[in-house]
């Protein structure tokens, strides 16, 4: 089944317009059939005329034959047959292409019928068998009609005669059949259009989902002040779009209490961790060397290193959030910028062994110190989880507007379930979850924030399955575009 909603709204629209253009066709035959015959029943009532009103064979034979004639003549391929019987049976006129085996006695019976109850109503009308009275015309009965094979037929009687008169029907059923063929031809076109009517149905019918969808899309951690507008809305979606803005509403208000809480905390923080540090240096330089005090010292003091570390990352991040990052930008020389985190590498661990395939004179716009930070992260990384196995690459150049740089490490690989987490905050790999590897879950948060903010993204990209490799692009600077 296809995926698009549109498209399968249009495909089962398709069934009941098809079922309701089917019967519309289907009725549209069977009117212009009706049509038709009506039409050739009045050609068989012109054909016979009052004439069995003054019963003369002969005339009426003449009048007949002529008829059939004009008929040819008007209609080409049209036939109209004859025969006149008395009331014991015996054929007075007949046409050589009469129907065989047909004697339409039915319809003369219910022609006689009618005949019979005229003649009750009016007794002063001859009776049947030629007994006329005085009046100078016989009565006839009501013309009845049947279709038999390819001919309609027609019965009228008066009280001597009675009358069979048939037109041949292949004109009106070559007229159906042409007809019929043509609406069949047409059929995979009137499929299309009932496709395209209800793909067209299907996009106005969706225009008040693709407002949500593009508000939705406008929704950020700086946008989350955006709402859907109700004013032009179809009271089916006005109650859908209410729910989605109250719910944008408590976002609104929960994310910006969050934002608020992680800024002030960090704050707060700083002042008593500043203090705490001071004391520690104090009491570090105090105790005697060698002493367990100076040991314990030496360890409260890395450990406020690092909680202080977590806190200035937090603040940063609160400052992401609240889209208040500060970026002094400034065009850059990143070639040098990452030829100098090459050389950390060196410094981190000098066992490590670095391949460099930096492009020269790369430069881009953004804050130097920021950028250093994402480096650092990322370098640090490389050193931390290579476990010792040679070389880390690192990897710069320009792929049109947009600058590159690749940093990969071999080493324990990243579990599929972990790829999916990798920069949620506070999340390390289970190969990450101990102590010898120093880290906080901070920095790959931190490093992809700062790229965003920058305009380009920092991204975890499939290479060889036992390395782990970063990629970041960031726009490049006009002047080296």
């Amino acid at each position: 089944m296809p995926g698009s909603f549109k498209l399968k709204l249009a495909l089962y629209s398709v069934p009941l317009f098809g079922v309701l253009l089917t019967g519309y066709c289907v009725y549209f035959l069977r009117m212009a059939y009706r049509v038709g015959l009506e039409r050739t029943d009045a050609e068989l009532r012109a054909s016979l005329g009052d004439q069995l009103r003054h019963p003369l064979q002969i005339d009426l034979e003449e009048r007949v034959e002529d008829r059939m004639e004009s008929v040819e003549r008007e209609v080409p391929g049209r036939t109209l047959v004859f025969r006149m019987t008395d009331y014991a049976g015996n054929i007075m006129i007949e046409s050589g292409d009469w129907p065989k085996g047909y004697d339409g006695e039915a319809i003369l019976d219910e022609a006689f019928v009618s005949l019979f109850f005229a003649e009750r109503a009016n007794p002063n009308l001859p009776e049947a068998g030629g007994r006329r009275g005085k009046r100078p015309e016989l009565p006839i009965s009501r013309a009845i009609f049947e279709t038999v094979g390819t001919y309609r037929m027609m019965a009228v009687c008066n009280p001597d005669l009675r009358v069979l008169i048939g037109m041949g029907l292949e004109p009106l059923n070559a007229e159906i059949g042409e007809f019929r063929s043509k609406l069949l031809l047409s059929a995979p076109l009137a499929l299309l259009l009932l496709i395209g009517s209800g793909w067209l149905l299907a996009k106005l019918a969706l225009r008040p989902v693709n407002a949500i969808v593009h508000t939705a899309r406008k929704v950020s951690a700086l946008h989350l002040d955006e709402r859907i507008g109700v004013v032009k809305a179809d009271p089916e979606f006005r109650e859908l779009i209410d729910t989605i803005n109250e719910m944008l509403g408590r976002l609104e208000r929960s994310f910006g209490q969050a934002a608020r809480f992680s800024a002030n905390a960090a704050h707060e923080l700083k002042t008593p961790l500043t203090i705490l540090h001071a004391q520690l240096e104090t009491a570090l330089r105090k105790a005697p060397d060698g002493s367990p005090s100076q040991a314990l010292c030496m360890d409260l003091l890395d450990e406020v290193q690092r909680l202080d570390g977590i806190i200035r990352n937090l603040l940063l991040l609160a400052q992401a959030d609240s889209g208040n990052m500060p970026l002094q930008r400034e065009p850059l020389d990143f070639s040098a910028m990452v030829s100098e985190a090459v050389d950390d590498i060196e410094a981190l661990d000098s066992r490590q062994r670095t391949v460099a395939r930096i492009d020269p004179a790369i430069e881009v716009e953004g804050d130097r110190r920021m950028l250093e930070l994402v480096m650092h992260n990322l370098v640090g990384n490389a050193v931390k989880y290579s476990l010792g196995e040679p070389p880390i690459t690192v990897a710069l150049k320009r792929k049109g507007e947009w600058v590159q740089l690749t940093i990969s490490n071999r080493g324990a690989p990243i579990l599929p379930a972990e790829r999916e987490r990798i920069f949620e905050r506070f999340y390390r790999a289970d190969s990450a979850h101990n102590r010898k590897v120093d880290g906080t879950g901070l920095g790959l948060s931190i490093a992809r924030e700062i790229a965003q903010a920058h305009g380009g993204k920092l991204e975890l990209i499939d290479a060889d399955p036992a390395e782990t490799a970063f990629r970041l692009s960031l726009p490049a600077s006009v002047t080296s575009r």
